[in-house]
């Protein structure tokens, strides 16, 4: 009997083992404000699902930097101040070059379907996010985030035309330009930093605010306890 309950609670150890090594987007809690950190085990990044919208037309690059930088959250008591925009992998783009194309394979830097980014990995790789053209080039009809879960506070639709979708990228690529990346479409591209006022922004951090122990830790922790129990079970 004692071995049977013992396998039961190995295999279904062993199962929540899978499940976590195979989860993406983990729900790690909310802060003193009632927002979401929600945890990117593929980039090993935590989201704030909390959307700084434009305020009276102002929220330009700098002023969207600066909010990420300078955000305080109050997380199970402990205070969170590593903040930041999401990283874009910058790249050569003239825009004013014929050759400068947006592309559509995800190979270019602007266009659709580019993963490379922490928010088109989000929009795509994680939320299943479906670009205006599909890799061949093709134009969708259905396009967007028809669901934005786990996420609350994040714009994506796939009701078009319903208001400013952009967020900011903390990864400038010239003195006047950064990167930018629209979630109504999956477009990503570049914004004027003093031209653009109306573009939204949310806030990532380097690790995980929860650590959890890793799948190997827990193997052995099993183990462990299957040599106590077999002692038990010998005495």
């Amino acid at each position: 009997m004692i071995f049977k309950r013992l396998n039961i609670a190995f295999i279904g150890l062993v199962i929540v083992i899978s499940f976590n090594s195979n989860a993406n987007l983990i729900i790690r809690g909310i802060d003193s404000l009632g927002n979401q950190l929600i945890y990117d085990d593929d980039l090993d990044i935590t989201w704030y699902d909390f959307t700084n919208l434009p305020v009276s037309y102002q929220s330009d690059f700098l002023t969207q930097n600066n909010w990420a930088q300078s955000l305080e959250i109050n997380f199970n008591g402990k205070i969170l101040d590593n903040w930041r925009l999401p990283k874009t992998l910058d790249g050569y783009w003239d825009p004013n070059s014929p050759y400068s194309q947006p592309g559509h394979d995800g190979k270019n830097v602007v266009g659709w379907n580019v993963t490379s980014s922490e928010l088109g990995h989000l929009f795509y790789d994680e939320l299943g996010g479906i670009g205006f053209r599909d890799t061949l080039g093709t134009n969708q009809i259905l396009y967007g985030l028809g669901s934005v879960s786990p996420f609350q506070n994040l714009l994506g639709t796939t009701q078009h035309n319903q208001g400013q979708m952009y967020y900011w990228s903390e990864t400038v690529h010239s003195i006047t330009d950064a990167w930018a990346f629209d979630f109504d479409d999956g477009y990503q591209g570049l914004a004027g930093t003093t031209g653009y006022t109306m573009v939204n922004a949310i806030a990532v951090m380097d690790g995980d605010v929860f650590p959890v122990p890793e799948p190997s830790t827990l193997a052995i922790f099993a183990l462990g306890m299957m040599g106590l129990a077999l002692r038990r079970f010998k005495k």
